[in-house]
């Protein structure tokens, strides 16, 4: 479960920085800033990022669930 704990530890600092970031240039408070990340304005195409975010921690849950078959086989083979 590494691959998928470091890829959501990756996406939570990304959001955090971008949100601060936010916050520093357009002097509004940190909530507000999150909260803006996650609406779905018509026409700018947002849809693109949280379709890439999800396949991104689905692929990782996916690696993560082959690693561990694959040790889990192999010590059995081995054993």
């Amino acid at each position: 479960m590494m691959i998928t704990f470091m890829t959501v530890l990756i996406y939570a600092c990304t959001l955090f920085f971008i949100s601060f970031l936010d916050c520093y240039y357009y002097d509004m408070d940190y909530m507000t800033c999150i909260s803006q990340l996650f609406t779905f304005d018509t026409g700018i195409r947002e849809w693109y990022v949280y379709l890439f975010g999800l396949y991104g921690i689905f692929h990782a849950l996916y690696l993560d669930l082959r690693k561990k078959n694959n040790k889990s086989g192999s010590t059995a083979e081995n054993g």
